[in-house]
């Protein structure tokens, strides 16, 4: 039979979850369901527990017009793989999903 972990293992289990995702570094962002489209790229910052997600210069929506107002959002863990947090009273989250290879 396997022992219960304490409450500290699994904290530090969640912690190496957390700084392990391989999340840090640049992302490609496109959001389509806009009338002509946003594209930016994003730097994801890993810090312990918490991330920052840092939209770079060069931002477009419509197609052409820079988006002058660069966002921050800075965030915690909620859960393996998961961060939550707030921007101006706005709710931010960001989740790494499992990618899987499909083969017909």
């Amino acid at each position: 039979t396997e022992e219960p972990k304490n409450e500290e293992v699994k904290a530090e289990e969640a912690k190496t979850d957390v700084c392990g995702a391989g999340i840090d570094g640049p992302w490609d962002a496109n959001k389509l369901n806009c009338s002509f489209g946003y594209t930016a790229t994003w730097v994801v910052k890993v810090d312990g527990d918490s991330i920052t997600v840092i939209e770079q210069p060069g931002s477009r929506c419509c197609g052409c017009v820079p988006n002058c107002f660069r966002k921050t959002h800075k965030m915690q863990a909620s859960g393996p793989n998961e961060w939550k947090g707030q921007q101006a009273s706005r709710p931010s989250s960001l989740s790494r999903s499992q990618t899987r290879n499909y083969s017909i």
